[in-house]
């Protein structure tokens, strides 16, 4: 069932871009506390890396909200992983042959994880629990991942930095793509690692050691969809639709 409950979109269009704002502060500002709520006014998470990345969001299929985003910066200056850690010298973009971007702010809602029926979610034992909220991140960010990658292919991208906690790189990795440690860990928000992915070299996507990841990938589906061809710029694909 998993593999037909979220779809990606490329946020093209203002709308869609606030969409994804708004994600980031319901998760980092509300969920987590990781931000400071006061710091964005207009409940839109946000930051200048934004002027020169490309956003995605992620919808529930059957509720119809908006739940996820993530963000690719692409090339042109300095990437957020080299204000958080120190990289190895051979991961520098000074000693890289070829185009970098940087994953970034990859967040999913808690609203999410509760899928079609709240109260027999509730129901669930802990085990059950667990591996449903396994089974909805594991199709959110490898979709994610999906479509970073589509996108890089056709605009010549052939790297990404990734900071993450080694259980999510693993995640990522059954897509195939090498991910390789980069640097010393980091203090932000919790530990985390930075990692340096080959997309250039990487020749195959998607992996049979996940059955739920080869069937999204057998469906034939595009990775994403653009924002403006299925909605235009409509109020009414807001947040809370």
């Amino acid at each position: 069932m998993f593999e037909t409950h979220f779809e990606v979109f490329l946020a093209d269009t203002g709308l869609a871009r606030k969409i994804h704002y708004q994600l980031r502060y319901d998760v980092y500002c509300e969920e987590r506390g990781f931000e400071d709520a006061t710091a964005f006014s207009e409940r839109e998470e946000v930051d200048l890396f934004d002027e020169r990345a490309v956003h995605f969001v992620v919808r529930d299929i059957h509720t119809k909200h908006w739940v996820a985003a993530m963000r690719l910066v692409l090339p042109g200056g300095d990437f957020p992983i080299a204000s958080l850690c120190k990289l190895d010298k051979e991961f520098l973009p000074d000693h890289v042959d070829g185009e970098l971007a940087e994953i970034s702010r990859l967040c999913i809602k808690r609203e999410a994880f509760c899928l079609d029926d709240p109260k027999a979610s509730a129901e669930e034992g802990v085990l059950e629990q667990s591996l449903r909220k396994r089974q909805v991140a594991t199709e959110i960010i490898f979709r994610f991942i999906y479509a970073a990658y589509d996108y890089s292919n056709q605009n010549g991208i052939g790297y990404w930095y990734f900071l993450a906690t080694p259980a999510l790189a693993r995640m990522v990795s059954m897509a195939k793509i090498p991910f390789t440690p980069a640097g010393a860990a980091c203090n932000h928000n919790g530990v985390r690692f930075p990692y340096f992915a080959d997309i250039e070299h990487s020749h195959c996507f998607a992996s049979s050691k996940s059955k739920q990841i080869q069937r999204i990938i057998d469906s034939g589906k595009a990775p994403y969809a653009l924002f403006s061809s299925c909605f235009g710029n409509e109020l009414s694909a807001k947040l809370s639709a």
